[in-house]
């Protein structure tokens, strides 16, 4: 029987609080040696050069409530010691604390590659800013115009520079902007295509199994 992910059934979501301050910014890792075609490892070191962009262009209240989230493996990149001289003393969410619970903490979160984290978030209706090189992540043509609804409505960026230009922009009244008509409206439509919320999970348990029950009878 198809049924939603485990994580996507939550009846209560987190939303958008203007109370709370952290940055939750979630990154990657890859190992440090060639493993396969195309990613070497001096694309990795772009995408490091990304993240010390993205920090350096926040202002000074959101720069000091930014909080990381590394890969657990960090193949001996030493990236968080690379991100001090941005972030200091800087701020790491450890993997003994799951990944909900430092959502439920942050007022936004931030993630800089194609993962089902964001999808987490979007989920929660946690408030969220994105960026990445398109040339690094490179999608299929059906999904172009979604992730352009993402750039249209200043949630998804090109470049780290735009995106810690956004929260430099959103921070003070991150639940004006989240809760727009024009920023509901284009998550709630890339959700029904990758990340669908069943809404009350009791009842979308039901109505599964009474549509499994009607072809039965069938």
């Amino acid at each position: 029987i198809p049924m939603p992910a485990n994580l996507f059934m939550k009846d209560n979501k987190i939303g958008a609080n203007n109370i709370k301050k952290s940055i939750f910014f979630v990154i990657s890792s890859q190992p440090r040696y060639l493993i396969k075609f195309p990613y070497l490892p001096k694309l990795f070191q772009e995408y490091m050069d990304c993240q010390k962009r993205f920090i350096g262009g926040l202002c000074d209240e959101p720069r000091s409530n930014v909080c990381i989230r590394p890969h657990r493996d960090d193949y001996g990149w030493s990236i968080i010691n690379r991100l001090k001289d941005y972030v200091a003393p800087i701020k790491v969410s450890s993997w003994d604390t799951s990944f909900n619970a430092e959502l439920n903490k942050c007022r936004i979160f931030v993630c800089d590659h194609l993962s089902t984290t964001y999808l987490q978030a979007l989920v929660e209706n946690v408030p969220t800013i994105l960026f990445w090189s398109p040339g690094s992540n490179v999608l299929k043509d059906e999904a172009q115009p979604y992730f352009d609804l993402l750039r249209d409505s200043g949630i998804l960026f090109d470049s780290p520079e735009d995106a810690s230009a956004a929260i430099n922009r959103i921070y003070n009244d991150v639940q004006a902007w989240w809760c727009s008509d024009a920023v509901v409206d284009v998550v709630a439509t890339f959700k029904r295509q990758y990340c669908d919320d069943p809404g009350s999970v009791l009842k979308e348990v039901q109505r599964v199994l009474m549509d499994a029950a009607g072809e039965v009878a069938r």
